[in-house]
């Protein structure tokens, strides 16, 4: 057994070191993640993972190398109580709640090398060196931290994903949850008892609606750096699709939600100057262009998307699909939009699809022909 425990120090040590390379929490990596958890950035205000958290990751950081040094000067007893601290401290950052934040590997990894240095500690050292138990010792470490990781990438997975689907048939309700897992849950519209969900820990602040037709859910959520589009399947809660919208440097602002166009609509519109990027129920992408001078104040829709504009003050809809064709545009509505003091919000207006007719409801309503787009009177 000569050779085992120098062997076993110095695998579990490289898996330590390479640990803190791997994601541990929102995608970043130890030492990216401790420059997040310190920046201030207004008064009394960090950003996520916070300084807890950042005080509990140098904390391992220097109990794991306290503990390789010790190995390293022979001061086994020293080196084996580090280590098993070093662990507890571990398994602490791995397991506590970081909401908005999903899991990594990474203190998992370094966990299990450290409990691995603190074993091999008890191993008894020899005069001489077997080459062969040093590379047992080795290997023993290496397999070790690589069954290790993919059993983090499992847990991680396990742990921030909590999803369920539903047999049942009907229409449904949906509802946002917003908390250390934020998601949408479906509710049976008779009974009021849960169809199925779908929470995830890295989602924050997410928008939730049910399209024209009922057969599909959207669901808008930001999470560490980008904001993430999602689709599902009304009944049973099958997840159709998912979409990244917006990446920033995390962590900065995402970009803004725009669940302003989320409920009673064929799809997610989402706006920008001049122009609006559409994506239907079976994930057909298209970006409509807008009128000058013009900005969408709602929208809604079953098959089709009718898209209402203000136009500096004057409010007009127009007809588009999923190939971002115009089929037609109405003359001016005779809605008021608001003054300049008190602006028209986009719950002041409202798109209701009657399959022939589309009616655009305000302090008054306007209807016109579904096909042609001509005012009904």
């Amino acid at each position: 057994m000569r050779g085992i425990r120098p062997g076993a120090t110095a695998g579990a040590a490289v898996a330590f070191v390479v640990a803190w390379f791997l994601p541990w929490m929102g995608g970043a990596a130890a030492f990216p993640l401790l420059g997040h958890a310190f920046e201030m950035w207004y008064w009394f205000s960090f950003s996520a993972p916070g300084p807890g958290a950042g005080l509990e990751i140098v904390l391992f950081g220097l109990l794991g190398l306290v503990s390789i040094a010790s190995a390293g000067f022979s001061a086994r007893r020293t080196s084996a109580v580090t280590a098993v601290l070093g662990a507890a401290v571990g398994v602490q950052v791995m397991v506590r709640d970081h909401p908005g934040l999903d899991s990594g590997p990474g203190p998992l990894v370094a966990a299990v090398a450290l409990a691995v240095l603190a074993v091999a500690q008890a191993f008894r050292s020899e005069a001489g060196r077997s080459w062969w138990s040093t590379i047992a010792g080795v290997m023993v470490a290496a397999l070790l931290a690589v069954a290790t990781g993919f059993g983090g990438a499992a847990y991680a997975s396990a742990r921030d994903l909590d999803a369920t689907t539903s047999d049942a048939s009907g229409g449904v309700t949906v509802t946002a949850l917003d908390g250390t897992f934020s998601g949408v849950t479906a509710r049976d519209r008779v009974t009021g008892a849960e169809r199925w969900h779908y929470w995830a820990r890295g989602w924050k602040f997410p928008s939730v609606g049910l399209s024209g037709d009922g057969r599909t859910v959207f669901a808008l959520a930001q999470r560490a750096g980008e904001e993430d589009a999602f689709a599902f399947d009304a009944v049973s809660g099958t997840l159709r699709w998912q979409r990244m919208l917006a990446t920033e440097d995390w962590p900065g602002p995402v970009a803004e939600l725009h669940n302003d166009y989320l409920s009673g609509m064929p799809g997610i519109l989402t706006a920008y100057s001049n122009e609006a990027r559409y994506i239907d129920a079976d994930d057909h992408e298209s970006t409509i262009r807008l009128d000058n001078d013009c900005g969408v104040l709602t929208a809604g829709g079953v098959r089709t998307l009718y898209v209402v504009e203000d136009c500096q003050g004057r409010v007009q809809v127009f007809a588009t699909g999923s190939d971002a064709r115009r089929r037609w545009t109405t003359p001016a509505l005779q809605l008021p939009v608001g003054t300049p003091a008190k602006p028209v919000h986009y719950d002041d207006i409202v798109v209701v699809d009657n399959g022939d007719t589309v009616v655009v409801e305000g302090t008054g309503s306007e209807t016109f022909n579904a096909v042609n787009g001509n005012p009904v009177r």
